[in-house]
C-alpha cells in the first residue's frame, strides 16, 4: 500500500496493472506512486519527477497542467532544436506542423502538435507565440456547440465521463470532430455530465 495515498493501485498476480483496472487519464509508470493518476500524486513528488526523470511529451505535459491546476508554477523545461513537436514526423517524415488546442480533464490546454499529413501527434509545443497563435486561429468559436451537431451528422456518439468526453467509435470521427472534441473535452463534460451507460 502507498503510504502517501492510502491506496492499493489495482494489480494482477503478477503485480502490473490490469487492463480492465488502469485509471483514467495519465498515470506515472514508476515509482511508489505507480498507475497512480495525477491528480492523486503528491505536489513534491511530480515536481522531483519533472525535474530528474526523463518524462514522455503526453506525461510532461499532463503532469505540467495538473501542477497548474493547483496553482504552482511547474520547472521549465529546456527547449531542443530537434524537439519532436517542431517536426519533422517521425512516422511520414513530412515537415508540416498542425499545432492545436488540447484540453485535459482538469480543464488545463496544451498546444498539440501533430503531423499535417498522417494526423501522427508529435508531443505539445510550448504555450507561447507563434504556437499559441496558429491554435487560435484554428480554434472554434462555439466548439461545444460544434461538436454535438457534427456528431450527429456523422452518427457518433459522444460520451462523458463528467470531466472528459470521446467520440464512440473514435475511428468513425472525422478529423474535424476529433479537434474540436480536444479542444473542449473537458468544458462539455461538464454540461453533460456523466453519460455513460445512459444509452443516450
Amino acid at each position: 500500500m502507498d503510504s502517501t495515498n492510502g491506496r492499493d493501485a489495482p494489480t494482477d498476480t503478477l503485480g502490473t496493472v490490469t487492463v480492465s483496472d488502469q485509471p483514467a487519464g495519465p498515470c506515472l509508470w514508476f515509482g511508489k506512486h505507480k498507475g497512480i493518476p495525477l491528480p492523486d500524486v503528491p505536489t513534491d513528488y511530480l515536481l522531483w519527477a519533472l525535474a530528474t526523470v526523463k518524462l514522455s511529451s503526453g506525461i510532461w505535459a499532463a503532469a505540467v497542467a495538473e501542477l497548474a491546476s493547483r496553482g504552482i508554477q511547474p520547472p521549465l523545461r529546456r527547449e531542443s532544436p530537434s524537439a519532436c513537436w517542431r517536426g519533422p514526423c517521425h512516422r511520414c517524415g513530412d515537415r508540416q506542423v498542425n499545432y492545436r488546442w488540447h484540453e485535459y480533464r482538469n480543464g488545463v490546454r496544451q498546444v498539440r502538435a501533430s503531423c499535417a499529413r498522417c494526423g501522427q501527434q508529435l508531443g505539445h509545443a510550448p504555450r507561447t507565440s507563434p504556437y499559441t497563435d496558429e491554435a487560435d486561429r484554428h480554434a472554434s468559436e462555439t466548439p461545444t456547440l460544434d461538436v454535438l451537431l457534427l456528431a450527429e451528422q456523422e452518427g457518433v456518439k459522444i460520451v462523458s465521463d463528467g470531466q472528459q468526453v470521446h467520440c464512440e467509435p473514435w475511428g468513425k470521427a472525422s478529423e474535424k470532430l476529433k479537434d474540436l472534441v480536444r479542444q473542449c473535452g473537458h468544458q462539455l463534460a461538464g454540461l453533460l455530465g456523466d453519460t455513460r451507460g445512459k444509452g443516450c
